[in-house]
């Protein structure tokens, strides 16, 4: 999945696009539970799959494995600003 792919729906199927990159960070992150990128792309994957909780998760996994990875900070905070993703106070 590319995420300007399913940010700007140029595939056939978003719904498909969006599973198929689920589907890829996940078993990024099983195989490499330490990779920062893993859990960058399963945040990106997620909020793009309308999960924003998991996405703020993902990120924040990936922060917590490099503190100097400046995308999931930006990331993470993007997501929690996303209004149209409703993100309950859980995660604020």
């Amino acid at each position: 999945m590319s995420a300007g792919l399913v940010a700007y729906a140029w595939g056939d199927d978003p719904t498909a696009d969006i599973k198929e990159g689920m589907e890829a960070a996940a078993q990024a992150t099983y195989l490499d539970d330490k990779d920062p990128y893993a859990h960058y792309a399963f945040a990106i994957a997620s909020a793009y799959g309308r999960a924003p909780r998991q996405a703020v998760l993902a990120a924040e996994k990936a922060v917590t494995l490099n503190r100097s990875f400046a995308l999931s900070h930006a990331y993470s905070t993007a997501v929690r600003s996303m209004p149209s993703l409703r993100l309950s106070t859980a995660c604020r």
